[in-house]
């Protein structure tokens, strides 16, 4: 018998269902896909469904062919930018070609440039980098082009963590023997079900799989039209 120290687990005999995972995959990667193109931003979708990196969020529209590719990495861009806007991406972990590609705007360099301006009404490139970086990042394009204006004080809402969630979660890790591998189900979620080589890997593998299925309900909320 196995335990995890946050959840409610056992062991027992359950069936395997990789089609049902490969469903659920699918599903949340045609909802992610549908709700970037009805104009919902990686950054906004990353912060949405509260995932811990962008490009968790690039690597699936690239995986669809949405985005063709990453650029590669041209760091001679921060010299460009604006001092505060440069800091900032490279606080973020988040590289501002990457964040570029996000956007669909392949020249990074001329929209570097355009970032370091005002906004030119009458340039369609410096609109749609400026609206993107106000969209995105509104603390910081307000500090960077209205720094009179700008409200130093920040308030940020606190949601239930994931990890607490599922610790309210019943969940059964049974060993096969004919496919020697074990399987973790979750019994409140049927279709939240894996399988793995080790107990361990079941278990993060569950948590992960988890994650995508809530994640999947946050999208099929947004308004899309």
């Amino acid at each position: 018998m196995w335990k995890s120290n946050k959840s409610r687990a056992r062991v027992r005999q359950s069936p395997t269902s990789g089609e049902s995972a490969d469903r659920v995959v699918d599903e949340y990667e045609a909802l992610l896909l549908r709700a970037y193109r009805a104009g919902y931003s990686v950054v906004f979708l990353q912060r949405y469904l509260a995932s811990a990196s962008p490009y968790f969020i690039l690597n699936v529209l690239i995986a669809r062919g949405e985005i063709p590719g990453y650029t590669r990495v041209n760091k001679a861009v921060y010299k460009v930018l604006p001092r505060k806007i440069s800091v900032a991406f490279q606080t973020m972990n988040f590289n501002f070609v990457n964040w570029c590609d996000g956007w669909k705007i392949s020249d990074f360099r001329e929209a570097a440039r355009l970032l370091s301006e005002e906004k030119d009404p009458q340039n369609h490139l410096s609109l749609k980098v400026h609206s993107a970086l106000q969209n995105d990042y509104p603390d910081l394009y307000e500090r960077v082009y209205f720094p009179g204006d700008a409200d130093t004080t920040r308030t940020y809402s606190k949601t239930k963590s994931r990890d607490e969630a599922f610790a309210n979660c019943t969940i059964h890790i049974s060993y096969n023997k004919s496919d020697r591998c074990f399987t973790a189900v979750i019994d409140e979620i049927p279709d939240c079900q894996v399988r793995a080589t080790t107990c361990d890997k079941a278990f993060a593998a569950l948590k992960q799989r988890y994650a995508i299925i809530q994640q999947t309900l946050k999208l099929s909320l947004l308004a899309v039209n």
